[in-house]
């Protein structure tokens, strides 16, 4: 009992350092992160801030863009991850983000249907039903079966503006293999942005009372005797979108 004794004296100072330590580790902040995951971005720029990213859940800066090789204008567009780190954020009135990987995304405009859509036949497997708007511009995920990882698409966006006001217009969404891409290809899926502008308007010259935007998609699955074969991608219901006028 006594040799015990004495060995709890011998190590007293250390067994009182440690529950200092883990007392006063209790005190601080927890580590607290967000993650943002395959989130579309828009680049946007300011003096005092330098590069920040504008997402659908909200605006964050970014200052590791400023410390990268490559020079980013303001509009452009990127499939980002990132996390921001709740207990180091320099500026109380946005978020910073932190560990930011993005790779570039390309964008087109959505055009009536009447323009055409020549040698856009390459067939589109899937599309990601969870679209993504930011300001005008809508992001769409594409898959294409059995594609190389490498290879890269363009894509197109038509739309036609029924006759009928009440009836809810298609948007209309092909692909063409290319070396100058639309969509940033992951390996997996291929996100392109399109700018919805005139889209906007065609639809609001018809409603002009609403700012409510209704729309369905379809995608090109290939050819059948010459005829092409489209998609539904919302079965049973209609997309809708509300956009500020």
């Amino acid at each position: 009992m006594e040799s015990v004794i004495i060995k709890m004296k011998k190590y007293l100072p250390l067994l009182l350092l440690a529950c200092f330590i883990g007392f006063s580790g209790c005190n601080k902040d927890p580590v607290k992160f967000e993650y943002y995951r395959d989130q579309p971005a828009i680049v946007k720029y300011s003096a005092k801030l330098n590069y920040m990213i504008e997402t659908a859940v909200g605006t964050f800066y970014a200052p590791e863009l400023a410390y990268i090789n490559e020079v980013f204008m303001e509009g452009d567009l990127l499939w980002t991850s990132f996390d921001v780190d709740l207990n180091n954020q320099p500026d109380p009135l946005i978020k910073t983000a932190s560990n930011l990987h993005f790779k570039q995304i390309f964008s087109t405009f959505a055009r009536p249907k009447t323009e055409g859509t020549t040698y856009y036949d390459e067939p589109i497997s899937r599309i990601i039903a969870d679209i993504v708007i930011i300001r005008k511009l809508m992001f769409f995920w594409f898959y294409h079966e059995e594609a190389p990882r490498e290879q890269e698409y363009e894509y197109l966006m038509t739309y036609d503006m029924p006759e009928e006001i009440n009836d809810v217009p298609t948007l209309y969404l092909r692909a063409r293999k290319s070396n100058n891409p639309s969509g940033q290809n992951d390996g997996t899926f291929t996100c392109c942005g399109f700018d919805m502008s005139s889209y906007i308007d065609d639809y609001r010259s018809r409603n002009p009372a609403s700012n409510e935007i209704f729309f369905n998609v379809k995608f090109f699955t290939g050819h059948t005797d010459g005829e092409d074969n489209y998609r539904l991608l919302n079965e049973g219901f209609h997309f809708r979108w509300v956009v500020e006028k």
